[in-house]
Order: structure tokens, then C-alpha cells, then sequence
């Protein structure tokens, strides 16, 4: 996987744009058993869930006000360009 910082525009659930520098750290696989009493769709019972560690710096004049919203703009892509799940 390819990691690193990125600069991009985030568009908030405030409707407004915040320029945000996106640093990807790692993917971390976890296990099926982290998925133990969570409700998932059908077609992803049995998977292995991972995890996308990232940190993001606001390069703006704007504030981000709620950090954690960033992660509903990030899409994930496989090495051979389909999109992740």
C-alpha cells in the first residue's frame, strides 16, 4: 500500500470546503473476530475488516471542525483500480 500526505479540499457536513493536508500511516488487517456482535451487510459476513490509520492538518485558513468526518471522503482502491469495500 501506498502511504503518505496528501494535500486535498474536504467538503464538511457543514456544507463548507476545509483545505486539509490527508497523511495515510498504514492498513492494518485485523481479524473476523473483530467483527464479533456488529451488524454487517450480507456480502461482507466472513471478511476480514481492516483498518486505515490516518491524520489530517488543517493547511486553511478555515478550521475542520469535526476531524473525524473526513473519513466518509475517503475511498479505498485495490492495486488493480476496483474500488475497496
Amino acid at each position: 500500500m501506498k502511504v503518505g500526505a496528501r494535500d486535498v479540499v474536504h467538503g464538511a457536513v457543514d456544507e463548507k470546503s476545509y483545505e486539509i493536508r490527508l497523511a495515510v500511516k498504514s492498513l492494518v488487517r485485523g481479524s473476523e473476530s473483530d467483527l464479533d456482535g456488529v451488524r454487517v451487510d450480507g456480502g461482507l459476513k466472513g471478511r476480514i475488516p481492516h483498518c486505515l490509520p490516518y491524520e489530517i492538518t488543517d493547511t486553511g485558513k478555515k478550521k475542520t471542525p469535526y476531524a473525524y468526518e473526513v473519513f466518509r471522503d475517503i475511498a479505498l482502491s485495490g492495486t488493480d483500480w476496483m474500488p475497496g469495500k
